[in-house]
Formats: structure tokens, C-alpha cells, sequence
């Protein structure tokens, strides 16, 4: 069974779609993309063009669709730059490295204002480490640094997730 999605609509930039594949057994939405061809291969570190050496396929993880978990496969330019240089070029919506998109990464973080870690793990199928890592860089990213000096005339202060008993 195939979807139709417009690729404005996954705002998936530098990628082309390829295909949108929904697998009955596993209930999983998988859209596969390939690179797009007429962007140039730009080093990360230096802005510099370059030539393309080899192209790699990576899968990440994006929001669920029609409550399916969705896996995009995308396609990266391994940037060639000198005899023993060569980076991966960066990917607007998905960090290097990681395996979730942005859009992941806030749908998981705005359930966990909501949510326990836990439960939005077992919600998404996660593991709770990598729910809460996720939780937690997600707020470095978007909070500003607390400066203990500017936090005057505190009334109350709240505490999340206290714990009565051990759980076994």
C-alpha cells in the first residue's frame, strides 16, 4: 500500500521523495528520499563547494503519521575536499549524527511537559534514556542559562516525579 504526501508538506530540504511505503506487519510508514541532485556538495566546516564522493542512506526517525511510526530514509553527500578529507554535509533537519528529525525531537519534548519520561517512551517506543536525552538537549537548545544571582523573591518552588515507593 502506498501514501501520497507533497514534499512541502514534510519540508524535507535537499531531499526528493522517492517513495511513501506503509508496511501492514510492522505499522510502520517508511518514505524513502533520494538527494537532490541540483544542490551543490558544501563542506560544513569551511562553506567551501566540493566535490561529491560517495552518496550514504540514513534512516531517522520523524513524527508519526495517522498514528504510525514514520522512518525517512534520506540520502547524504560524503563531500570530497583533499586527498585524506572528506565530511558529511549537513542536513537542515536532522543534526549530525542523530537519528531523529527536529520535528521529532519537539513533538517528544512537548510531551514531556505533559507526560512522565516514561510514558512518552512507551507512547512513541522509545527507550526512556533516549527519551530523556532527547528531552533534555531539546531544553539546552531552548532555555535560556540560569544565573543563580537573578533569582530573587522566589515564593514556591516545584518539584516533578517524586517518587513514594520503589518501583519493582
Amino acid at each position: 500500500m502506498s501514501l501520497s504526501i507533497p514534499a512541502r508538506i514534510l519540508a524535507l530540504k535537499g531531499q526528493k521523495i522517492n517513495k511513501i511505503e506503509f508496511n501492514s506487519e510492522s505499522k510502520k510508514v517508511l518514505i524513502q528520499c533520494q538527494r537532490d541532485k541540483r544542490k551543490l556538495a558544501i563542506d560544513p566546516l569551511t562553506g567551501r563547494r566540493g566535490r561529491i564522493n560517495r552518496l550514504v542512506r540514513r534512516q531517522v526517525r520523524d513524527t508519526p503519521i495517522l498514528g504510525h511510526p514514520c522512518w525517512i530514509e534520506i540520502e547524504l553527500a560524503q563531500v570530497f575536499l583533499s586527498k585524506n578529507e572528506r565530511r558529511m554535509e549537513q542536513c537542515s533537519f536532522v543534526d549530525t549524527g542523530c537519528y531523529f528529525t527536529h520535528r521529532f525531537c519537539r513533538l517528544v519534548s512537548g510531551l514531556c511537559r505533559h507526560l512522565s519520561i516514561d510514558g512518552v517512551s512507551r507512547d512513541l517506543g522509545l527507550r526512556w534514556e533516549n527519551t530523556k536525552n532527547i528531552d533534555k538537549a531539546y531544553l539546552h537548545e531552548t532555555l535560556p542559562a540560569l544565573e543563580p544571582d537573578k533569582l530573587t523573591g522566589l515564593k514556591m518552588i516545584g518539584v516533578d516525579e517524586v517518587a513514594r515507593a520503589k518501583r519493582t
